[in-house]
């Protein structure tokens, strides 16, 4: 039984999979944290005043301020949706050439 599991390709291509698949995993998962981040920081000009905002030690007291966090906001946003997207297909493209 140990030697069939063994000798089998098949066991073998879906540890590849599965060794190849972590670090798209990881990836995800960060893009995604990061993702969720950017939605609250793209209404930045409406927290500011009644949630203290801290960007790199600076508190965000001034709507200029609060408008370029948006908009570092909504870029973030815009670029890790198609990240997201492009690790989504990744993995895609993995699974139907390994399993």
């Amino acid at each position: 039984k140990w030697r069939a599991a063994l000798t089998d390709q098949r066991t073998w291509t879906t540890l590849l999979f599965l060794f190849l698949r972590f670090p798209i995993g990881v990836a995800s998962v960060v893009a995604v944290v990061l993702f969720a981040v950017s939605i609250p920081v793209m209404a930045a000009p409406m927290l500011y005043s009644f949630v203290p905002i801290s960007v790199d030690g600076s508190l965000i007291s001034t709507s200029e301020d609060a408008l370029l966090v948006s908009l570092i906001g909504c870029v973030l946003f815009l670029i890790l949706v198609h990240v997201v997207n492009g690790l989504g297909a990744l993995s895609r493209r993995l699974a139907t050439a390994l399993l």
